[in-house]
């Protein structure tokens, strides 16, 4: 039976008995991030926001939908299962929106450790203890449910709340070393989407994260004005990309191409320790 932890600025916390160590750790986290995200983006709390401990995705899909969801998730569920199965093992939490209400669900600590870490290792800096991790991927989460009235594409989306982790842990999420990845990958092509984000080679999985990553805190260290305009109201993707290649000067046949490496020249440039030279 679930339990319910009493809300925070519109946001329930809904979990299993035993999961008491992960929701503390969860409602620690909420504060600091509703403030981050204020100051970071001038993004606004979530009005009815539901959190659940997820101890398989099926049964975190189907105690978040409405009702009417319910129904339809229940009918495809061998379908809905195959889909899920691929994503279960790669990530440790998940945001998920039903009209006006986002829902987020996140591993308990047990099963958030045997999560699949091999994309995280190949990018992130890996210093934190595992309730730090929780606490970050919660922020995460958080920054996903706060800007799912948006519907931004997956780099900025995955962008905005990784900067947000950034803020929130007092150090880059990301390794500077990720940066190689940005440079070398090949071909360059438009960024996936999060439909297809879990059928790619691990490899792909983690440049689009990079590439999302490294692009957005180059925006926002160059064009932040940009950014503020992109979040103010929601814009259709196609108009995001024009508006990003409008301000970097590059034909808008050629973003995608061309995008990458005038985010690592600009930022090795401006950073020197953020290099792309290989280290021994």
């Amino acid at each position: 039976m679930l339990r319910i932890e009493q809300p925070i600025d519109g946001i329930r916390i809904h979990y299993c008995p035993g999961d008491e160590n992960t929701v503390a750790l969860l409602t620690a986290a909420c504060q600091r991030t509703l403030w981050l995200t204020t100051e970071l983006w001038r993004l606004s709390p979530p009005t009815d926001c539901r959190v659940y401990t997820m101890r398989s995705a099926l049964g975190y899909l189907l105690r978040s939908a409405p009702w009417p969801q319910k129904t339809i998730i229940a009918v495809l569920s061998p379908l809905v299962w195959v889909m899920l199965r691929r994503s279960w093992h790669l990530f440790p939490a998940w945001t998920q929106r039903y009209r006006d209400r986002p829902t987020i669900g996140i591993k308990p600590r047990g099963l958030f450790e045997k999560t699949d870490r091999h994309v995280s290792l190949m990018i992130l800096n890996q210093e934190e203890s595992i309730d730090r991790r929780i606490e970050s991927t919660f922020c995460h989460e958080l920054v996903h449910a706060q800007s799912a009235h948006l519907k931004l594409p997956m780099w900025l989306d995955e962008g905005i709340a990784m900067l947000t982790q950034d803020a929130y842990l007092g150090h880059p999420l990301l390794r500077p070393e990720s940066l190689q990845l940005v440079q070398d990958h090949k071909p360059k092509r438009p960024p996936v989407s999060y439909r297809k984000l879990p059928g790619q080679p691990k490899g792909d999985i983690a440049y689009h994260y990079a590439r999302a990553y490294w692009l957005t805190r180059f925006l926002n260290g160059r064009h932040p004005h940009v950014l503020r305009e992109i979040l103010s109201r929601r814009m259709r993707h196609g108009s995001i990309d024009r508006l990003v290649a409008r301000e970097l000067g590059v034909p808008r046949r050629k973003q995608w191409q061309e995008i990458d490496g005038l985010a690592v020249q600009s930022l090795t440039e401006s950073r020197p320790e953020v290099s792309t030279e290989h280290r021994t």
